[in-house]
């Protein structure tokens, strides 16, 4: 990686998966990519793929808010990476009326 650029989530052959195909898979197999995003506050979420644009950066993340399941494209600016292993909270269904 050149010592002029860095990213905490690697270089850019490592975002592209080293091919020029289009987005790229942001896991490698067997393996997560947690993250944060910010949705007015930082939540987990994982990153699904990486894009470029003519503005930057855009990331495919899925994170829960308060029950609801969102699937966004979002500037890479609204995502930074977990440094530690986060824990999926268990699935807790809600009690009957």
């Amino acid at each position: 990686m050149s010592s002029r650029i860095s990213s905490d989530f690697g270089s850019l052959g490592d975002r592209t998966g080293g091919t020029a195909r289009g987005p790229a898979a942001a896991t490698e197999e067997g393996r997560t990519r947690w993250v944060e995003v910010d949705d007015g506050r930082w939540l987990p979420g994982v990153l699904v793929s990486w894009s470029h644009s003519p503005g930057g950066w855009l990331a495919l993340v899925a994170w829960v808010d308060e029950e609801r399941l969102t699937v966004a494209t979002v500037p890479s600016t609204r995502v930074r990476p977990v440094r530690r292993a986060v824990a999926p909270t268990p699935y807790k269904p809600h009690p009957g009326p």
